[in-house]
């Protein structure tokens, strides 16, 4: 791992001694020693930080640089790869950055057949637009996860509003349209992003607007994005069906892959912007 520029072992290293608060973080995802869509993941940094109300006195060229190192130095080519970004209170610049792998859980291809199983909880993110560490979320998904066997857990704001998934975005499928929650009320994940500029690429209708729980009879099909399992169709949320091989959700996933494709294809380690100041 690095930690402020410096290369050590993770076991030498105390995670827990890490603040909660004021933790910002990205994780990206490493396809054959290529980090994905790493551009973006660095700009949505920086907004995070912004966000916390601090300024982004980092650079993001080092941290590009680190994410390399650290590929390299553990060998690893493949993975999910965490930068957070640990600032004490009243300073503006980050107090520690940490670069290291974290344990990833990549879907099977049957899973994809399957679709996951949802279940909903009613939480809101204090500043859903910042990637901010979360410990209490994370436990109580985690425990909401395992009593109720299921993928992933569906917020659900106070006024019945569905947002977002706990580490996801998801979409629902009305008619020939895709529907999902407004920017300003979700962390939007690098994967839902692409997911629009891909719908509008490609005359697929997708409407950000808020969509009501009870609403959630009227939808033929959903699906949730992420680093990890991509473009993940939707089983059932609580007890409501939904349909899974959509030809709708099958066409964008494809397109997605090929998104993908084209990126690792065309990639080459060139120069970050560096964002700093």
């Amino acid at each position: 791992m690095i930690a402020n520029g410096k290369l050590l072992e993770c076991s030498n290293f105390d995670f827990n001694s890490v603040p909660e608060n004021l933790s910002v973080y990205e994780v990206i995802h490493l396809i054959d020693g290529v980090p994905l869509f790493l551009e973006d993941h660095l700009g949505r940094l920086m907004t995070s930080i912004q966000l916390i109300n601090r300024k982004p006195d980092i650079s993001f060229l080092g941290i590009a640089n680190e994410i390399y190192q650290v590929s390299e130095q553990n060998k690893f080519s493949n993975g999910n790869v965490k930068v957070v970004c640990n600032f004490l209170p009243k300073k503006n610049a980050p107090d520690l950055i940490l670069i290291f792998f974290v344990p990833h859980q990549y879907p099977e291809k049957e899973k994809y057949l399957e679709g996951f199983k949802l279940q909903s909880l009613v939480m809101e993110r204090p500043n859903p637009n910042a990637k901010v560490i979360n410990a209490t979320l994370t436990q109580e998904v985690f425990d909401l996860k395992a009593q109720n066997d299921v993928d992933e857990i569906l917020l659900v704001n106070h006024n019945n509003i569905i947002t977002e998934g706990s580490k996801s975005n998801i979409f629902f499928v009305r008619e020939d349209e895709i529907l999902t929650a407004g920017r300003e009320l979700v962390l939007a994940g690098i994967t839902r992003d692409k997911v629009i500029e891909i719908c509008k690429h490609n005359g697929i209708v997708c409407k950000e607007t808020k969509i009501h729980f009870e609403e959630l009879s009227k939808m033929s099909g959903a699906f949730i994005t992420g680093t990890s399992p991509k473009i993940m169709p939707v089983n059932r949320i609580n007890q409501i069906q939904f349909q899974i091989q959509l030809p709708l959700i099958i066409k964008i996933k494809k397109l997605y892959d090929e998104m993908i494709s084209n990126y690792l294809k065309d990639y080459k380690r060139k120069e970050i912007t560096d964002f700093s100041g």
